[in-house]
């Protein structure tokens, strides 16, 4: 689809007592996003040298996603694993949650970020539903003339937030955001942010995580070639 710059909405950032109005809109609260993620660090902190290489990654992201069901489930909120993605779905099925690593500036107000691990076919389709429903976000480093093709949406489709993280020093960056657009496999076009935390890591607070270690699943990346029309 062609995209005209001057027509796409402000990408915009939420914080403190906005964050906090947006996520009731959404049937949130703060502390349904954080705990999840604080109990997942604790269970990826466990990992050893011994362990697989990745494992303290992929066990955050499986339990800090396993974590968010179990809280909101007793909500009437439902998941899904399709496609290798796993959705943590409103009560009324309007919109899903996913628990996805960032780099960047994951957290911070007008702060650019991305995934921080390769996507692919899947996402991308994700991706391309959030930009027909909620549409783009206009900012300087937008390209204008992009063309993606048209995709086969699925009946029961419905807008997907990314729940990014990352760990630092100060704990763990979040932020709740709605992706757009991506070049190539990297995710890194958004319309909103709402931004929590840091969370923290749990524990006497002496934990230490590699942030190279911050994946997802295994799953095979398909890359999404994107270029300017001519």
């Amino acid at each position: 689809m062609d995209r005209n710059v001057e027509s796409e909405p402000e990408e915009v950032w939420l914080t403190g007592d906005d964050a906090e109005t947006r996520l009731r809109q959404m049937g949130l609260e703060v502390a349904d996003l954080v705990q999840p993620l604080e109990l997942a660090a604790v269970d990826a902190a466990g990992c050893t040298e011994v362990d697989a290489p990745g494992a303290a990654g992929y066990i955050f992201w499986t339990r800090g996603n396993r974590y968010l069901r179990e809280r909101l489930h007793p909500r009437g909120w439902s998941w899904t694993n399709r496609d290798n993605i796993l959705r943590t779905i409103s009560p009324d099925g309007r919109f899903s949650i996913s628990a996805i690593s960032g780099a960047g500036a994951v957290g911070v107000p007008s702060g650019r970020v991305q995934t921080r691990n390769p996507k692919g076919s899947a996402v991308a389709t994700l991706v391309r539903y959030n930009y027909s429903v909620v549409g783009g976000a206009r900012n300087a480093d937008f390209l204008p003339g992009l063309d993606f093709p048209e995709a086969d949406f699925e009946p029961d489709m419905h807008p997907t937030w990314f729940l990014l993280y990352k760990a630092t020093s100060e704990g763990i960056m979040m932020e709740l955001s709605m992706p757009v657009d991506m070049l190539g496999s990297t995710v890194n076009r958004w319309r909103e942010h709402i931004i929590i935390g840091p969370a923290g890591y749990g524990g006497d607070g002496g934990v230490r995580l590699d942030l190279d270690s911050f994946g997802e699943a295994n799953a095979p990346v398909v890359d999404v070639p994107v270029e300017r029309i001519a």
